[in-house]
């Protein structure tokens, strides 16, 4: 029997793989950052400030 989740050692838990829903979400929030942008709402610093957030760098 395999095992579905893996342990690191003291019982903790590994982190689950990027799942395509997460994958999918960021890409959603960079489209509607990119609306925003062209809209006028957001500056090109802030878009690069959100951007990098969301891509977690």
């Amino acid at each position: 029997m395999a095992e579905a989740e893996q342990q690191q050692p003291g019982g903790q838990q590994a982190a689950p793989p990027a799942t395509p829903a997460s994958t999918t979400e960021r890409i959603e929030q960079l489209k509607q950052l990119g609306e925003l942008k062209s809209s006028g709402v957001l500056t090109d610093a802030e878009f690069e400030q959100e951007k990098a957030r969301i891509l977690g760098g």
